[in-house]
């Protein structure tokens, strides 16, 4: 299970990884509202925050399913053309 704290951050990573993805993404936090309930837009390798948007959305999510699709397998990744890595954890524990 993971968390995005800071989504905005995590979007420009995405889009400085990959400067041709483009997308109009809004995320809902309900814990926490002022840094990740905003309308996100992805384009040029850069993301900024433009919550007057009011043009079409490519997603419409919560902060958790935004987690499900970042961290979903490349396949799923490609389906839904969204940028996802699947994290590898590489320790163990006894």
């Amino acid at each position: 299970m993971g968390r995005f704290v800071n989504v905005g951050k995590a979007l420009e990573i995405i889009a400085a990884s990959d400067p041709k993805f483009k997308t109009c993404i809004k995320v809902s936090d309900e814990l926490l509202p002022e840094y990740n309930s905003h309308k996100f837009i992805v384009a040029d390798g850069r993301c900024e925050i433009d919550d007057a948007y009011g043009g079409k959305l490519d997603f419409d999510v919560t902060v958790d399913v935004f987690a499900d699709i970042v961290f979903s397998s490349s396949a799923i990744g490609s389906i839904i053309r969204f940028p996802s890595v699947r994290p590898m954890i590489s320790l163990m524990l006894d």
